[in-house]
């Protein structure tokens, strides 16, 4: 057996074990296109390896403007990859990738299996896998609110516009309440969370990276749910718009200055009029 041919049955016999591995570090993710179009993507971020993403899965993405209200977005697949796309700059996105069900074999791999199949056998040694991701392209009180996704990492100060040396403390929610002790992970290390429920994210020459969390509900059973959640944030390029309810003094205003002046013209025009039939009179 030559040497060329060893990596690749080495390779080959791995494969299963790659394919069939606990799927709970799989994590979703956006990555910025432009201020209008954001990538979902799944897999594991600190790789920077994107796995091919199963659409029967994905179950949802959102768009949010600077006062936390939803927008209108559409997703599409385009060869093979999913993307989030606004009319406008979204201050916020969240999105909803349902794993499915994961039977746990006695080698510890995993097999994917339908909800049909897991009843089946009562759920045994069978748990689900859900994906929420919230990303941040804005900073503000309504926007430093939970989104009530079922798991969240919440980011306690501003995540924009970090520097290497900076540390950004945040707290991940479930059901709305602090975690005490999730699994936070950062480009594949794991973060000490502390008894108050926040870790302490340290940032590097590259920015802020996308930010992992996971937890367990100790409560479900028939099947366990295994939750994780991300965090990105990444400023737009656009400056925001007025906030809609300074869009009516903002109409106002320039209303006001636009009849100002024409009312400016309207007098002079008058005044030249009047100037040109005085000189004429006196011809």
């Amino acid at each position: 057996m030559n040497s060329l041919k060893k990596p690749l049955l080495w390779t080959i016999a791995l494969a299963p074990l790659f394919l069939n591995q606990p799927v709970s570090a799989h994590v979703i993710w956006f990555e910025k296109i432009n201020d209008n179009q954001h990538e979902i993507i799944f897999g594991h971020p600190e790789e920077n390896k994107p796995e091919p993403l199963d659409i029967e899965k994905f179950q949802s993405a959102t768009a949010y403007d600077e006062n936390h209200k939803v927008i209108p977005s559409t997703t599409s697949l385009e060869n093979g990859r999913l993307f989030l796309k606004t009319n406008s700059p979204a201050s916020a996105l969240t999105a909803f990738y349902d794993n499915g069900f994961w039977r746990e074999n006695p080698d510890e791999t995993y097999d994917n299996i339908s909800q049909e199949e897991a009843e089946a056998i009562n759920y045994e040694n069978v748990s689900q896998f859900v994906k929420y991701a919230k990303s941040l392209s804005a900073w503000n009180e309504s926007l430093a609110q939970p989104f009530n996704l079922p798991i969240e990492i919440m980011p306690l100060e501003n995540p924009l516009n970090l520097e290497a040396g900076d540390n950004l403390p945040i707290q991940v929610l479930f059901a709305e309440n602090i975690v005490d002790a999730p699994l936070v992970e950062y480009l594949g290390e794991t973060i000490n969370v502390n008894s108050n429920g926040t870790a302490i994210i340290p940032i590097g020459e590259s920015g802020l990276e996308v930010i992992e969390a996971s937890y367990t509900d100790l409560n479900s059973n028939n099947p366990e749910i295994s939750y994780a959640a991300t965090f990105s944030a990444q400023s737009n390029s656009v400056p925001a718009i007025p906030e809609p309810q300074n869009l009516g003094l903002f109409a106002s205003i320039t209303f006001f200055g636009l009849a100002q002046t024409l009312k400016g013209l309207r007098l002079k025009k008058r005044m030249k009029t009047n100037k040109f039939d005085t000189v004429s009179f006196d011809k």
